[in-house]
């Protein structure tokens, strides 16, 4: 989504409304990867395309959040890196 978008969405529906449906997608994401994991065929179609829309849709949530909170890409990048260190270091990956 880009910029412009995200900017008239948010003054149309305001950041506390815009951080539930964040919320709320996100739940539905949980609620996705569990059907997949329930799924005796490890998923069948149905659920494999649902869990990508509600990929997606967490996905744009997240460009929203980024800017209704004021998070920089440089700054989202290094968290973002020093996350990925931290999980190769912790799963002996590191090499």
């Amino acid at each position: 989504m880009d910029r412009l978008m995200i900017e008239k969405l948010v003054k149309k529906n305001g950041i506390r409304f815009q951080s539930m449906i964040a919320q709320e997608e996100c739940a539905e994401l949980i609620q996705a990867i569990s059907k997949c994991l329930r799924s005796k065929d490890f998923p069948v179609e149905y659920e494999r395309e649902n869990l990508i829309e509600e990929m997606a849709d967490v996905m744009i949530c997240l460009q929203q959040l980024q800017y209704m909170y004021y998070i920089d890409d440089e700054e989202l990048y290094a968290m973002k890196q020093k996350k990925e260190n931290r999980l190769i270091t912790r799963e002996g990956l590191k090499e």
